[in-house]
């Protein structure tokens, strides 16, 4: 499954916290989980998270152009 279609089935379980060290947690645990699911072998995992964390910060951009 594509990282993106992965992110927006975990996102749609539950709503975010509004501290970022617990979304940096969640993120951290999507990203190893996808990582270990896909069979990925080499060590991507920051590059995951920070995606993970990009797509989440630009859809809030575009929602709420006024609180980022």
């Amino acid at each position: 499954m594509r990282i993106d279609e992965a992110l927006r089935i975990y996102l749609s379980e539950f709503r975010l916290p509004g501290e970022a060290p617990l979304i940096s947690a969640l993120l951290e645990h999507f990203a190893a989980h996808w990582r270990v699911r896909n069979s990925i072998n080499f060590d991507i995992l920051s590059k995951l998270f920070y995606f993970s964390r990009n797509v989440i910060i630009s859809h809030l951009q575009i929602m709420m152009p006024l609180l980022v």
